[in-house]
């Protein structure tokens, strides 16, 4: 697992780092292309070419295949269960954690992966994300408790290794194309567009941070 942790870090990474005014990725996309028409140019054998152009393939699908992942992967460990003992945060008391997966705001919605991250219940029971997007700037996912659908125990594979992590499933009602309808505030839920199935991903760096978050994820909303 270590291995692949580290393989998707780094083909994330190589999209954003730049050599010679183009992307680490986009040099190794054309590397095959460049021996292939070194071993025309020398006369090299001509089984070269095709073990080239092997290659050529290889590191698209490799690259395809892990920005259809979203350069991680995650481990579910059903062996792992919380501590009783450890309790859920209180209302408004705020966990750090990093975040992967999309969140939103009213006019915009965006990928993130291993974000810095905050999470509170409020006392009417949702639970609030608030995700670092950018400098100085913020996104956002609101739940309701009755929309969690799964909190699931595993490893995110993304990073020198792997990291305990929750995959959390639930019904989405916050984003672009809930804005009009205000759902927390005002309307009606026969209003509201069809929900639609999302799953994010939360990692800690403290053993009991990612216990006390599971307490609160599955913790009734009139218990909230």
């Amino acid at each position: 697992m270590i291995s692949l942790s580290r393989i998707l870090a780094f083909l994330y990474v190589s999209n954003y780092r730049r050599f010679l005014g183009f992307t680490v990725s986009t040099w190794l996309k054309l590397l095959p292309l460049g021996l292939i028409t070194l071993t025309l140019a020398l006369r090299w054998p001509l089984w070269l070419v095709s073990f080239w152009l092997l290659l050529f393939v290889l590191v698209f699908i490799v690259y395809g295949l892990a920005s259809r992942t979203g350069y991680k992967r995650f481990v579910a460990e059903t062996s792992m269960k919380p501590d009783p003992a450890l309790a859920a945060p209180a209302p408004n008391a705020k966990l750090a954690l990093r975040a992967t997966g999309i969140f939103s705001l009213n006019d915009r919605e965006d990928y993130v992966l291993e974000h810095p991250a905050e999470y509170w219940r409020v006392p009417l029971g949702q639970h609030i994300f608030m995700v670092r997007h950018r400098p100085g700037t913020f996104l956002y996912q609101v739940i309701k408790p009755e929309f969690i659908e799964k909190v699931e125990p595993g490893y995110l594979l993304f990073g020198a290794k792997p990291k305990r992590a929750l995959a959390l499933t639930f019904l989405v009602t916050w984003g672009p194309q809930y804005a009009e309808y205000k759902l927390y505030y005002v309307g009606t839920e026969n209003a509201q567009p069809p929900n639609q199935r999302r799953t994010v991903y939360l990692t800690f760096t403290k053993e009991e941070d990612w216990q006390r978050m599971w307490h609160s994820l599955l913790t009734p909303k009139h218990q909230a």
